[in-house]
């Protein structure tokens, strides 16, 4: 999406942290998105949410009394079914020479 960008810092308990981090890799598993990033996953589910003050003030009440411990064992149970989310990171460029023998004296 090409659009002016608002920078924010949010934080949350760790349990939240770790699920978005299996939905990051789930997302990246459907075959409709290739690769994507929590910031554009927390986006598109904002954009997603209807306009609704009722809808989303039971979410918010949903959230307040949902558990910690079961929020991590519902993550790591579909953790399990899930492979490792890819991890990011510039390509390793090769050395321009590499030398595969042993020194030779």
């Amino acid at each position: 999406m090409g659009s002016d960008r608002y920078k924010t810092s949010m934080e949350w308990p760790t349990v939240v942290g770790d699920r978005l981090r299996l939905l990051v890799g789930l997302t990246e598993r459907s075959n409709l998105t290739g690769p994507t990033s929590a910031t554009e996953l927390v986006a598109a589910l904002i954009c997603a949410q209807p306009i609704d003050v009722d809808q989303m003030g039971e979410a918010v009440r949903q959230y307040r009394q949902m558990d910690s411990d079961a929020i991590a064992a519902e993550t790591r149970r579909y953790g399990l079914l899930a492979a490792t989310p890819t991890q990011r990171s510039a390509p390793q460029r090769a050395p321009d020479s590499i030398n595969y023998r042993s020194s030779q004296p």
